[in-house]
């Protein structure tokens, strides 16, 4: 994918015609928007970089997505400054390879997280109704793209899901685990959280007549979980996954240490999404990912919990 990349961008013909484009204009600013944390997933740097995409066209700047030079989770070491991961999965926003913004003569460099005064409301980040969706679904439609290679491999694997259910009417399941549940100060009753979660699943599928789920998560042990609760009604896709009760540390940390070959891990994090955002319903845990689920689909029944925080629904769990 990336060398057919750079036999597209590199060329020099290609090259002279973006200089020519970009740079007969002297009063052009790229602004380079980079995401100063290692530890986080590609959706978590999506919302900051929409809040950048946002002040960007507000000041007239040529927006230039920065995964190259700051440390992020799907390049090791060795290749900061060799690869943009970016490029791995989608196209620059202004159609701009990298390299050319940073030879321009007018440059920004972004913050490392949230444009002050750009960030989204907290209804938003929570997954709930609120007044600036609209706003962010326009940034999301007008600047986040698949490249070629990255949205036949979504709607390939998205095809075989289908095939394998034999239809569409899947409900989506995004249950985290490891980081996210397991080791945080707030887990408790670890188990009567998944209780919860499996008992609202079986709901939905009565409720909504659905029969298939498809699971995303990257624990081992939610993955068997719901094999045994729910068998051939589970689809999933092969994945690297881990035992969320004995590792320590986040999860950027423990693909780098296990060697894993990132630029794959990422690609299949975003494929989890993107069937996600297929299903006919969905009930998940409050993530990065999830956020983007009503704006990247149509999705009209969709339920969030926070696994971390779920004590108030444990209690109504009796309820249901």
């Amino acid at each position: 994918m990336l060398e057919r990349w750079k036999q597209k961008i590199y060329s020099a013909r290609v090259i002279k015609r973006i200089k020519k484009c970009y740079y007969k204009n002297r009063d052009n600013i790229f602004y380079i928007i980079k995401r100063d944390d290692p530890n986080v997933g590609i959706f978590s740097c999506i919302l900051t970089f929409l809040s950048h995409l946002k002040y960007a066209e507000e000041m007239g700047y040529i927006p230039v997505i920065d995964m190259k030079h700051f440390d992020n989770e799907y390049i090791y070491p060795e290749q900061k400054g060799i690869v943009n991961a970016w490029d791995f999965y989608f196209e620059q926003p202004a159609g701009v390879p990298l390299d050319i913004a940073y030879g321009a003569s007018k440059i920004v460099l972004s913050e490392g997280h949230f444009k002050p005064g750009y960030t989204p409301s907290e209804e938003f980040l929570n997954s709930k109704v609120s007044e600036d969706y609209d706003e962010w679904k326009r940034l999301w439609k007008k600047y986040i793209h698949f490249n070629d290679d990255t949205l036949k491999y979504l709607e390939e694997n998205y095809q075989k899901i289908v095939n394998e259910a034999k239809t569409e009417n899947i409900l989506g399941v995004l249950c985290r685990g490891s980081d996210y549940f397991w080791h945080t100060e707030e887990q408790y009753n670890a188990f009567d959280k998944l209780v919860f979660v499996v008992q609202n699943v079986r709901k939905i599928l009565e409720e909504k007549n659905i029969e298939h789920i498809f699971l995303a998560t990257e624990d081992e042990g939610i993955l068997q979980l719901f094999k045994k609760e729910f068998g051939d009604q589970l689809l999933y896709i092969e994945d690297e996954r881990v035992d969320g009760k004995k590792e320590q540390s986040l999860l950027g940390e423990v693909w780098k240490e296990k060697k894993i070959n990132l630029r794959e891990k990422g690609l299949k994090y975003i494929l989890n999404i993107f069937i996600l955002s297929k299903c006919k319903c969905f009930i998940g845990t409050r993530t990065s990912g999830s956020v983007f689920l009503p704006i990247m689909s149509d999705i009209k029944d969709m339920f969030f919990f926070d696994l971390v925080n779920i004590e108030k629904e444990l209690e109504e769990m009796n309820g249901l």
